[in-house]
């Protein structure tokens, strides 16, 4: 179990993220009529390319492209087939490695076997990497592991694994979900020597800030979902609301203060309620740039 806090954490309990989603949803709806398709509709997915500058990235490493997917929530509001419809994009764009950062379904093994065989057509030639969100604990986890191992998406649980590029090799490390008080770098990091450097894939963003206080590995990334980016954001306001452990850096890069470490946070694939306002789903691709370490 982890020693991270969890309940320290700011959240009302008197608005959930669920209930004020919904009531946006109804409010948009009531407002805006014939535009909606248009402002909140799920359905378009853009495409966020951009250049990540990594202080001390081995010159072996520049230019490695990974393609990050988070938060497909397959279930009543997302089909398998907007999942395939995001791989194809995410295929058209040739990653050299695809990671998927949790929540691939919303309750059921039925919709977790779905989206499992939606993420099979994915291509990569380092592999497709991805740790459990929390809502993969709806079932026991090895009901979700087995249809995404069969789908060629090699799961990390609080493990790590070395990826060779070319002549190089990079660390992953796959955290569990820290919602679910399961993820654990202590184990994850174990065999992994403080002066490699390694990359993080953990489902909420804000565990950011534990890591850096607690591990002196060298993580210059960190790769997250979990926050669908707030699925509503207003002008001047951003995001009203956010979920548990993703108030910090709700989406896009962003870095964690006093470091040079830095986050990542996809604004997912799929939702929770049917509605999104200035925030549409995303397929990412981040490219890799050496810069000098400090």
């Amino acid at each position: 179990m982890t020693p991270y806090d969890i309940d320290a954490e700011p959240f009302s309990p008197r608005m959930t993220r669920r209930k004020f989603l919904g009531l946006a949803g109804c409010a948009c709806v009531a407002g805006v009529g014939a535009q909606y398709a248009a402002l909140v509709a799920p359905s378009r997915i853009v495409v966020n390319s951009m250049v990540v500058p990594v202080p001390g990235l081995p010159h072996s490493l520049e230019g490695l492209r990974v393609g990050v997917m988070s938060d497909f929530h397959v279930g009543d509001f997302v089909s398998p087939e907007f999942v395939s419809d995001a791989v194809g994009i995410m295929n058209s764009l040739h990653p050299d490695m695809v990671v998927l950062p949790g929540d691939f379904f919303q309750d059921t093994p039925a919709q977790a076997e779905a989206c499992a065989d939606a993420l099979s057509d994915l291509i990569a030639n380092l592999g497709v990497f991805a740790c459990p969100g929390n809502h993969d604990h709806h079932l026991d986890l090895r009901k979700s592991a087995v249809p995404l191992g069969r789908a060629g998406v090699d799961l990390l649980v609080n493990e790590s694994r070395s990826v060779a590029y070319g002549a190089a090799t990079m660390r992953l490390v796959g955290l569990d979900s820290a919602t679910e008080g399961l993820a654990d770098h202590y184990r994850a990091l174990r065999s992994v020597p403080e002066d490699e450097m390694a990359f993080v894939l953990v489902h909420e963003p804000d565990y950011a800030d534990f890591l850096a206080q607690t591990s002196g590995h060298m993580l210059p990334l960190q790769i997250s979902g979990h926050s669908h980016g707030g699925q509503v954001r207003l002008p001047f306001l951003g995001a009203p609301i956010l979920p548990l452990l993703a108030h910090r850096y709700p989406r896009g890069l962003r870095r964690v203060e006093g470091t040079e470490r830095q986050v990542f946070t996809s604004t997912g694939i799929g939702v929770t309620v049917p509605v999104r306002v200035n925030c549409p789903p995303e397929v990412a691709v981040l490219t890799l740039h050496s810069t000098p370490a400090a």
